[in-house]
């Protein structure tokens, strides 16, 4: 039997859960989240901050790219409205989670974060306690679904 080569080795979800970082992708305008959140992910060796968006469009086509596992992904970006949330959706649904992000936990945010497909919606006030665990918990429920 042996061991499996490193390529499928790696490949089969309880080991890429374990042994792979979770792939991320900041979208939010304000360059102090940003910046706060990029700290908190950087700060974690079990993610890795593959880019960061501006807009809603700049996030379609960085999501597209570079195909990360996380989305974490600020409901109320200027250009949202502009996009339709089916684009979003076929864009990222094979390969992203997305948790969405707001300042304001109202039924607007909660209705974009239905219309994006995001399975989480935190409120940015308490990010600190809860972005991480979010993340782990969506990348855990992914990788056992998968297996």
């Amino acid at each position: 039997m042996g061991i499996p080569e490193s390529s499928s080795y790696e490949s089969t979800p309880l080991v890429r859960y374990i042994i792979m970082p979770c792939t991320v992708l900041l979208a939010d305008n304000s360059e102090i989240i940003r910046r706060a959140l990029r700290s908190t992910i950087l700060a974690h060796p079990r993610i890795q901050l593959v880019g960061e968006a501006r807009s809603f469009g700049e996030t379609l086509r960085m999501a597209e790219e570079l195909k990360p596992e996380v989305v974490i992904l600020d409901m109320h970006l200027p250009d949202v409205h502009v996009f339709s949330a089916s684009q979003f959706c076929e864009k990222l649904r094979a390969h992203s989670r997305v948790v969405g992000i707001s300042v304001y936990m109202d039924e607007h945010s909660e209705a974009i974060s239905k219309q994006v497909g995001a399975l989480a919606l935190l409120d940015k006030a308490n990010l600190s306690e809860t972005l991480l665990p979010t993340i782990f918990e969506l990348m855990m429920q992914h990788n056992f679904a998968a297996a």
